[in-house]
């Protein structure tokens, strides 16, 4: 199924995933795509993020045509720096 993808400040894309993908199979299509690090991406679907890397898509309700937001978590360090 097609699921478009949107990155905030950045132009949007689609990917083909699999019904059953799981959240992590996901994140990796997106590191191909953005250059992001699995282990730094954050899925959201109509506000709720998607957190369990172990669990399907379908799990989360994404079909076809479904917009996913990619955020890109900022590592620990940069973080603490902050407050």
């Amino acid at each position: 199924m097609e699921v478009t993808f949107e990155r905030t400040k950045q132009q949007a894309f689609t990917l083909e995933i699999w019904y059953f993908s799981t959240v992590r199979q996901v994140k990796e299509l997106v590191m191909q795509k953005t250059d992001i690090p699995v282990e730094s991406q954050r899925l959201f679907l109509r506000g709720k993020e998607l957190v369990d890397d172990d669990k399907g898509v379908q799990d989360y309700s994404v079909v076809e045509g479904s917009r996913i937001l990619v955020v890109r978590r900022r590592p620990p360090a940069a973080r603490r720096a902050e407050t």
